[in-house]
C-alpha cells in the first residue's frame, strides 16, 4: 500500500462522501502506512492484510463497488480481476486504465472532490454477479471476454 496507490485520497473522499453510514470501505493489501491515514474513531474503514485467493474472489463478487485510485500502474490486473467477478468498477482516469476500458465510471486521482464524486455515484447495490471461473483458462477466457466485450462498447466518461 504505497504512495502510488493513492490511498489517502480514497481515505478522504469515502469519507467525505455521501455513501451511506453502513458503507464499509475495505482496502485489501498490507497495512504499512495505512494507520496513519484512518481516523481511530472510524470504524468504516478496514485493512484486510492476510486473505486468501478465495476470499479475494467473494470480495469482487459482493462488493458494491471496486474502486481502484493508483495514480500509476503498470497495466492493474486488479481492475481485471474485478470486473471479471463482475464487480462494478470505479477507477483513477490514467491511461492504462482508460486503455483497458473496464470501469463504469473513472476520476481524477489527484482530485479527493472528483473521487468523491465517483463514490457517490456508485449504485446502491452490487453488480450482478458473473458466472464463477473453476480453472486457471477459464479465468483467462474470462478475462478475455470481459476486455473484448469492453472495448466494443462506445467510449464513456
Amino acid at each position: 500500500l504505497n504512495v502510488r496507490k493513492n490511498l489517502a485520497r480514497l481515505v478522504e473522499a469515502f469519507l467525505a462522501s455521501t455513501l451511506s453510514s453502513s458503507t464499509r470501505l475495505l482496502v485489501v493489501g498490507q497495512p504499512d502506512g495505512l494507520g496513519e491515514l484512518v481516523p481511530a474513531d472510524d470504524d468504516r474503514v478496514e485493512v484486510l492484510s492476510r486473505i486468501d485467493d478465495a476470499e479475494l474472489a467473494w470480495l469482487y463478487r459482493h462488493a458494491r463497488a471496486f474502486v481502484f485510485p493508483s495514480l500509476d500502474e503498470g497495466f492493474g490486473l486488479p481492475l481485471v480481476e474485478a470486473r471479471t467477478m463482475g464487480a462494478h468498477v470505479v477507477a483513477s482516469d490514467i491511461p492504462v486504465f482508460r486503455e483497458l476500458a473496464l470501469a463504469d465510471d473513472y476520476f481524477d486521482p489527484r482530485s479527493v472532490d472528483d473521487m468523491r464524486r465517483a463514490l457517490d455515484r456508485i449504485p446502491d447495490e452490487p453488480a450482478p454477479h458473473a458466472p464463477l471461473t473453476t480453472s486457471w483458462s477459464d479465468t483467462v477466457a474470462g478475462i478475455r471476454s470481459a476486455v473484448l466485450e469492453r472495448l466494443a462498447e462506445p467510449a464513456r466518461r
